[in-house]
């Protein structure tokens, strides 16, 4: 593993953890962006009460779930 490593440096001229560390943050950008998407439009059909609040508080959880396994995904 450390000769490819090796390898895709010399050919690329950038190292191999550095360019993970950016597509990890990238990726957890992305992520918290539409968990940011997901909350607003629950805030929003609880405010224009389309759903109840113990149903905005269970999806909230859910998508701060989502939100958590996605980002261990991206960061394992």
């Amino acid at each position: 593993m450390q000769h490819d490593a090796q390898s895709f440096s010399n050919a690329s001229g950038i190292q191999a953890d550095v360019l993970a560390l950016t597509l990890q943050t990238i990726g957890a950008g992305v992520a918290i962006l539409v968990f940011a998407w997901i909350v607003l439009h629950i805030l929003s059909a609880y405010q224009e009460e389309r759903i109840k609040s113990a149903e905005a508080f269970w999806n909230a959880i859910k998508a701060t779930l989502v939100l958590m396994f996605v980002l261990l995904v991206i960061f394992t």
